[in-house]
């Protein structure tokens, strides 16, 4: 067998299973949301946990289902206090989002408006 390759395999396998853990535990905040009657959710939600980490349609259709809950709670509630509670939970050892999240910093902002440095 090829060295690369056998070197790379390990690595893949792990993003791989990276990845079907971090949507088993989407899913599972998402069953929960459902099961307590949440009817966004339900409306909502259709992508099970095997096409958004195996399949690019599935991980597009997942991220606008995510969207779209977003702006049905923002849309009703006012707040996005719903939608954070979501990815809150238990199944999700207390992150508040499964998904990656940023922090910027004042000095990484370079570029104003025109798209010239200042």
């Amino acid at each position: 067998m090829n060295q690369r390759l056998l070197r790379l395999l390990p690595a893949r396998l792990h993003d791989l299973l990276v990845e079907l853990d971090g949507h088993r535990r989407i899913t599972r905040s998402i069953n929960a949301a459902k099961a307590s009657g949440d009817q966004d959710a339900t409306a909502v939600f259709h992508t099970g946990t095997l096409a958004a980490a195996l399949t690019r349609q599935g991980m597009f259709r997942r991220g606008d289902e995510v969207l779209a809950y977003a702006q049905l709670v923002l849309a009703k509630d006012g707040t996005m206090h719903r939608y954070n509670a979501l990815f809150a939970g238990d199944t999700n050892k207390g992150d508040l989002m499964a998904y990656p999240r940023f922090t910027l910093e004042p000095r990484w902002i370079d570029v104003d408006v025109t798209g010239e440095r200042v």
